[in-house]
């Protein structure tokens, strides 16, 4: 497999714990988190160690909370593109939506004995109803 480059990330101006919940700043942090796919991103794009982030989110809820609410909004994002994808016949998009959002949910055994093929599994799903027929 070949190695993935590493992207270089841009630092906008280092700002304190205390800068970054005043005013609009907490905005950019949101913004920031939105478009970081790790913690260690985050933490380089805003010029400081992953263990000083670590350090802000448990001492400022305002910080945590600005993350935690843009990591949110990015996963949501992605998770509706992949289930119009999954609906409109993308295999790969059906077999993440199963691998991620579905299969989680189901009781060990009915995860194990899960043999109804994905785009029926996507079709009760879209009428509203739980893999295996169950309605929800």
């Amino acid at each position: 497999m070949a190695k993935s480059k590493k992207v270089p990330m841009k630092v906008i101006k280092k700002r304190s714990a205390k800068e970054w919940m005043e005013g609009n700043n907490v905005m950019i942090l949101r913004g920031l988190a939105m478009q970081c796919l790790t913690y260690e991103n985050l933490a380089a794009s805003i010029g400081v160690t992953k263990q000083t982030l670590d350090n802000w989110r448990n001492k400022h809820p305002e910080i945590a909370d600005a993350i935690e609410l843009g990591r949110n909004e990015a996963n949501g994002i992605i998770f509706a593109h992949t289930f119009d994808q999954a609906i409109n016949g993308s295999e790969k998009a059906m077999e993440l939506f199963w691998r991620y959002r579905i299969a989680p949910t189901l009781e060990k055994e009915e995860s194990e004995d899960a043999t109804e093929p994905i785009h029926l599994v996507l079709d009760r799903v879209k009428k509203g109803r739980k893999p295996g027929g169950d309605k929800t």
